[in-house]
């Protein structure tokens, strides 16, 4: 079987797909960095580097599978959950449209893979309008969750729609997780990772903020939520129930009006693996001594 691969990135669907004897012979990414993993990955007779939405039917092979892995930017908090009225996760209707412009050559399956939010954004209606328009095209459609934990040593879920022509799509069970664990795999030092790759991954990380200077970390401080009052003053670490309360939650007592003026700022975490201060933006610091 031959396959068409859109939203390449660096080719990740296409491994998937030769390990099960499938042969990628089309693929298009728009991104030239993307493009050149792609192109030491996998070579350059396949790769197509272009916009989407200036590719055509025509352009497309015959083959008898289509991928399509569409950026999840609005599916996502970090996209304003757009849905596909944002610029990059909208695409996927040229992915359709493509399909369409094929006539009676489109692929007899397809496979669209996304993150969670896809099936949630906008209430769902995103999600039933990219079933509605492989459906018209004469694809029965199923989708089904599966998280990378399934494989490897990572938490990452993904939604898979799968289309077929005709006949309904069979799904395979859901895979059950790996016992395998990161240290199993990485070594003691760290050096699993080349030293390049670590020292740009570090350097990406953002500083703690002056503001939490103040906190202490040790193991024996429990969790709690960093707040600093509207008016002006020193931060404060609110720690169980007075944590609960000042977010306003329903399951804690009712927020005092004191508590109603104090602004979230962090979120502290103290447990096994190690002890941080994880601010608004997600940036956590962590001692190594507690690795």
């Amino acid at each position: 079987m031959r396959a068409a691969e859109f939203f390449a990135g660096m080719g990740l669907m296409r491994a998937g797909l030769e390990s099960a004897g499938v042969r990628t012979v089309f693929a298009n990414d728009f991104d030239g960095n993307k493009a050149a993993l792609y192109r030491a990955n996998w070579g350059d007779d396949a790769l197509v580097v272009d916009d989407i939405r200036n590719l055509r039917g025509d352009d497309i092979p015959d083959v008898g599978v289509a991928t399509a892995s569409f950026p999840c930017t609005d599916m996502s908090l970090a996209g304003n959950l757009a849905g596909l009225e944002g610029a990059e996760s909208g695409l996927i209707v040229d992915f359709c449209r493509i399909l369409a412009e094929m006539g009676e050559r489109r692929p007899r399956a397809v496979i669209v893979e996304n993150v969670p939010g896809f099936r949630t954004v906008n209430d769902g209606r995103d999600f039933a309008q990219v079933v509605e328009l492989l459906e018209a095209l004469g694809y029965s459609v199923e989708h089904v969750l599966i998280n990378a934990a399934s494989f490897v040593p990572q938490s990452r879920p993904r939604v898979f729609l799968l289309g077929v022509r005709g006949s309904h799509p069979a799904l395979p069970p859901t895979p059950d997780a790996v016992a395998a664990r990161l240290a199993d795999v990485a070594s003691r030092g760290g050096d699993w990772w080349p030293p390049e790759r670590r020292d740009a991954f570090l350097a990406s990380l953002s500083l703690l903020p002056p503001r939490l200077s103040w906190l202490p970390c040790a193991t024996n401080w429990p969790n709690g939520t960093v707040t600093r009052p509207d008016s002006g003053g020193p931060p404060r670490l609110l720690r169980s129930r007075p944590c609960v309360a000042a977010r306003g939650h329903r399951r804690g007592p009712a927020p005092t009006r004191s508590r109603r003026s104090w602004r979230v700022i962090a979120r502290r975490r103290c447990d096994a693996v190690g002890v941080g201060c994880r601010t608004n933006a997600g940036c956590r610091r962590e001692h190594r001594r507690h690795l």
